[in-house]
């Protein structure tokens, strides 16, 4: 027999993966304990499923009990084959209910891992103990100790069913003081109780009473038959009336059920061994462990589905989020470099600020100078006694002067100290008059040509401000020829 397996997963981002009966569990409980079979709120799927299993298992007992007593074929290897099978299933079932409890720490689940681990260690008990497979008599003690060993077996599971009924869910905090020492010591004593009741078992004679006499079954046997069958029964409304039935609660007590049928058929109503009923009850005990273990597969496959597809979703996720977080980054570093560039832009315009500052300080101390030397000029070309030579010379320095001063003037307009004064002015003079310091400027690999239209008019702007645009705009132009070339400066009308 086996039961218990994690479920559903709930997460709240996988709606789409969650079955229509999904159930919640107590409020407060952790999200992770709702996984499992133990402590998930059986469905109306489920019982609707757990009934219809019951329902067929009850119209199969009363169609075989009235054919209980007719003998068929004795099979030596039956019973080996049988109970080899429910060795298997039970020590499956309890090592994966010992898993569930390591997880959850619920005693409940230890309680019945512990039970389907006695299960298995019954019925190795009664297999070796049937006469006939190994030996005519049995190698355990013959018939007494196997029908004792089967009672034990029977009833044993059923008290051990009850003691999961009387265990309560505990909170949280008691979960997390059970240590993961309790599965040995739960082994370790499961081990010792079925060694001791199958010695006990092996030496019926001095200590048991006799089940099987001469002409049949004594009164002991229907006594301890029937507390067997009792024990059962209490088991499955012991369960039924906890208050919230989970689903391994519901496929327990299917079990538990078939176990009664299996006990009525193979052990009450049948005639003796190898007869129909004989076949019918061991039939209801193997199909109670492939009962329960069905629905454990079936549950783990399922959530196994669930979590690939959920796995195959958060790998999405992950994928476009790395995508999100490289292109982030190439935008980054985008505005890093504009950033930067920005900066190195604002760098040189500081530089040319204070440049300008110093150039705009510079021509007006300059400027100075120039007028007290145009002021001094112009007293001295007053004087009458100067010659002609000494005239001449003064004009030449009074005009070098004002030259000066019109170069101190394009200085603080480069500087923008100067305020814009805007006249008219012949385009075609004022370029004709910076040429020449343009072919210096230049270089020369730049070939520098003129073509000007005499008819144009005279332009209103300021002409210091013309020559710097003028300027510019060559001094571009040669950096855009680095191997030199020719730079061709053309006014007219349009």
């Amino acid at each position: 027999m086996a039961d218990g397996a994690m479920v559903h997963p709930l997460g709240a981002g996988i709606a789409e993966l969650r079955r229509d009966d999904a159930r919640d569990g107590e409020p407060g409980e952790p999200r992770y304990q709702q996984a499992f079979l133990s402590t998930m709120q059986a469905g109306r799927a489920d019982r609707r499923l757990a009934l219809i299993v019951l329902a067929l298992s009850a119209a199969g007992f009363a169609a075989a009990l009235p054919f209980a007593k007719i003998p068929l074929w004795h099979i030596d290897g039956f019973i080996p084959a049988y109970e080899a099978a429910i060795i298997v299933i039970d020590a499956i079932t309890a090592v994966m209910l010992f898993g569930q409890f390591r997880s959850s720490r619920s005693p409940d689940l230890l309680v019945l891992g512990a039970g389907y681990l006695y299960d298995a260690l019954l019925v190795a008990p009664h297999m070796l103990s049937f006469p006939g497979p190994f030996s005519p008599a049995g190698l355990l003690g013959g018939g007494q100790t196997t029908v004792w060993v089967y009672m034990l077996w029977h009833g044993g599971f059923a008290l051990f069913a009850l003691g999961y009924a009387f265990c309560d869910a505990p909170s949280d905090r008691a979960r997390r003081r059970v240590g993961g020492h309790a599965v040995a010591l739960a082994i370790a004593a499961t081990v010792a109780l079925a060694a001791g009741l199958t010695a006990l078992a092996a030496q019926h004679d001095a200590l048991l009473p006799i089940l099987l006499g001469a002409n049949g079954y004594t009164p002991s046997y229907l006594v301890a038959v029937s507390l067997t069958w009792m024990v059962n029964l209490v088991a499955v409304a012991v369960i039924w009336s906890r208050r919230r039935r989970t689903v391994l609660d519901l496929w327990l007590m299917v079990v538990l059920c078939a176990f009664v049928f299996d006990i009525a058929l193979s052990a009450v109503f049948n005639a003796a061994r190898f007869d129909l009923g004989f076949y019918a009850g061991r039939a209801y005990g193997l199909l109670a462990a492939s009962f329960v273990l069905g629905v454990l597969l079936v549950e783990t496959g399922g959530l196994h589905s669930r979590l690939a597809a959920a796995k195959a979703l958060v790998d999405g996720y992950a994928h476009r989020l790395e995508d999100r977080v490289r292109d982030r980054t190439a935008a980054l570093e985008a505005e890093t470099m504009e950033r930067q560039k920005a900066e190195a832009q604002l760098h040189q315009s500081q530089k040319m600020e204070a440049l300008g500052q110093l150039t705009g300080g510079l021509a007006h101390d300059f400027n100075n100078h120039l007028g007290i030397i145009i002021g001094n000029l112009d007293l001295l070309a007053d004087q009458d006694e100067l010659s002609g030579d000494q005239k001449e010379l003064v004009n030449e320095a009074m005009t070098a002067a004002f030259n000066g001063a019109e170069l101190t003037r394009r200085l603080l307009a480069f500087a923008r100290r100067q305020p814009l004064r805007p006249e008219r002015v012949d385009a075609n003079k004022l370029i004709a008059e910076i040429t020449k310091l343009l072919r210096r400027t230049l270089g020369e690999r730049v070939e520098l040509t003129l073509h000007l239209d005499e008819a144009i008019p005279p332009v209103r702007a300021d002409s210091s401000q013309l020559e710097t645009a003028i300027a510019n705009l060559a001094n571009n132009a040669r950096d855009a020829m680095p191997k030199g070339g020719r730079l061709s400066i053309t006014t007219g009308v349009r």
